[in-house]
């Protein structure tokens, strides 16, 4: 490891670009089982890289729970999606967290009830 990397510029590097790359296989008309598999992999990773920041907020937490449950609910795994709509509420109740996060954990919750055909 070389002494001008930067461990904190790579963390925001990854943690967007795996974000965007979940947006456009989230955004892809005909995904294959394969894309899934990957939008799961991309999520997480985002989610990993911003949680790693030494500047990291409930802000960001909550985005990135959302961002997993989304991609859990697309693929119809209501648990997962669940599961992290639940942590994204917890984290949009977080210091300074602005309350359209809030809503945005209701979104993500709403949507995993609906997978789960509930």
């Amino acid at each position: 490891m070389t002494a001008d990397f930067d461990r904190q510029a790579a963390h925001r590097h990854f943690a967007v670009e795996c974000f965007n790359q979940t947006w456009d296989l989230i955004d892809k008309a005909n995904r294959t089982a394969r894309d899934n598999e990957k939008m799961i992999g991309l999520s997480m990773a985002s989610l990993w890289h911003w949680s790693q920041r030494k500047d990291c907020t409930p802000t960001n937490i909550s985005v990135g729970c959302w961002l997993v449950s989304r991609v859990y609910a697309l693929i119809g795994q209501a648990d997962n999606a669940r599961h992290y709509g639940q942590m994204c509420l917890e984290a949009s109740h977080g210091d300074g967290v602005a309350p359209f996060y809030l809503g945005c954990a209701y979104e993500a919750l709403a949507r995993a009830e609906k997978v789960a055909g509930n």
